[in-house]
């Protein structure tokens, strides 16, 4: 069996602490990372004896797992995800991976301002992968967008997010390190997506064990969220996984 990947956080290592975004104007609107931190945990941590805040959730995530995921995976959960009272909207921490923690280099808010995911402006967060692999020999997916990293980490998955389907890798190496010798599926909902997980792909295809590309619905665009939506269980979504992986 692998030993647990030793992630190398020099792969990860901002080259400022700034991270900026141009407004419509083309100015450069800075914010530091410890703003960013500051901001993000003064939004309220998710509760779910709150009815609001349930209900916000419910409307992302499958009320069942919610309710049945493993302990740890919900304490993962609650780190990652905060609530906006004022904006009565959900938010997503995003992060990169640096040693055995989370480094939190934005948020981004469900719908706000007409904007499905609205990202913090002065932060760029689409150009890092989030790995959580815990196992040493599991299946790893692949997936694409945040919302679909939290219901991965309530599903108990292995896996490696892609920030949006535009995303262009640019070192390749802790990629391979994570993924060697292993099965690797990448669950594209369309077009775009394929096309971004398939450049990923032959990166690792000399180092990985299997690579598998699934679509889980073929008559509709379909995330790994709107997958678990379908299903009644954490188990009949595994199931269902398995089963798109073998045809």
């Amino acid at each position: 069996m692998m030993s647990k990947p030793n992630i190398n956080p020099s792969l990860y290592k901002l080259e400022s602490e700034y991270m900026s975004s141009r407004n419509r104007a083309g100015n450069i609107t800075p914010i530091t990372l410890t703003q960013v931190e500051k901001e993000f945990n003064a939004f309220k941590a998710i509760d779910m004896s709150d009815a609001e805040q349930q209900s916000a959730l419910y409307e992302l995530f499958p009320d069942y797992l919610i309710e049945t995921c493993d302990a740890d995976d919900w304490q993962l959960f609650l780190a990652m995800g905060r609530y906006d009272s004022s904006s009565h909207t959900f938010l997503s921490g995003c992060f990169e991976n640096q040693d055995w923690e989370l480094k939190l280099i934005s948020y981004k808010w469900r719908y706000k301002d007409g904007i499905k995911w609205k990202t913090r402006a002065g932060t760029s967060p689409n150009g890092s992968l989030f790995i959580r692999i815990f196992s040493d020999d599991r299946t790893v997916y692949v997936v694409e967008g945040h919302r679909d990293s939290l219901t991965a980490v309530l599903l108990g998955l292995d896996f490696i997010m892609i920030p949006y389907a535009g995303f262009k890798l640019k070192n390749a190496a802790l990629l391979r390190q994570e993924v060697s010798d292993r099965k690797v599926v990448f669950i594209s909902e369309d077009q775009a997506a394929f096309n971004c997980m398939h450049s990923l792909s032959l990166a690792i295809e000399d180092i990985a064990d299997e690579i598998v590309l699934i679509q889980l619905m073929t008559e509709e665009k379909c995330d790994l969220t709107d997958f678990a939506l379908k299903k009644n269980s954490v188990e009949e979504v595994i199931y269902g996984l398995k089963n798109k992986e073998s045809h």
